[in-house]
């Protein structure tokens, strides 16, 4: 008789609170790299904990997702891009950033990611918010989060080249040091 892996539950999606701190800032330090959170941004992102989801399984930490307000001058920067493009996808609500979104190793392919984006979308037009601007990684001719984001009928704006360059306390995973990654701008209107 072989043993088998014990069948785990579906994933439940909580808010976050200040309490998963450590556990988000070693998921995206694992994911990332280093400098891509600390505490202050943390503490940014608890200003508006509706933003801010957590996947659990079976009560354990499975990965979050999290929105950010930003004004047209802050997608602007963040972006990198031009007024027109903020002010035709944004109008006159205010907008938000896709600002992270991570999964422990062990749970992908579970469809956590697509979870948690699916809850915040149910969730973010009845908190007054008109669109959601987002910043997907490129790397080795890749855009992990393409697909979830065409699955949700994100737009695809344009590439950027080393958005995330100039954050000198950032060390990337993939690059080794300061971020020469690539980006794809997506938006979405709620």
């Amino acid at each position: 008789m072989t043993q088998t892996e014990p069948q785990l539950s579906r994933p439940k999606v909580v808010k976050g609170t200040r309490e998963y701190y450590d556990t988000i800032q070693q998921l995206c330090d694992l994911r990332y790299g280093t400098g891509y959170i600390d505490r202050a941004v943390y503490e940014k992102w608890m200003e508006h904990p509706e933003l801010m989801s957590v996947a659990l399984i079976d009560g354990e930490f499975a990965g979050f997702s999290v929105f950010v307000p930003a004004t047209v001058e802050e997608l602007m920067t963040h972006m990198d891009m031009p007024r027109e493009d903020v002010v035709r996808v944004a109008g006159d609500r205010p907008a938000l950033i896709y600002k992270s979104a991570a999964v422990l190793f062990r749970f992908e392919k579970r469809g956590i990611m697509q979870l948690l984006l699916g809850s915040a979308l149910e969730e973010l037009p009845g908190l007054g918010y008109g669109s959601i601007f987002g910043s997907a990684w490129v790397y080795d001719g890749r855009i992990p989060m393409g697909r979830l984001f065409d699955h949700f009928g994100f737009e695809r704006l344009y590439g950027r080249k080393m958005l995330w360059y100039h954050d000198k306390n950032y060390r990337c995973v993939v690059c080794g040091g300061r971020c020469r990654c690539d980006a794809m701008i997506y938006c979405k209107k709620l």
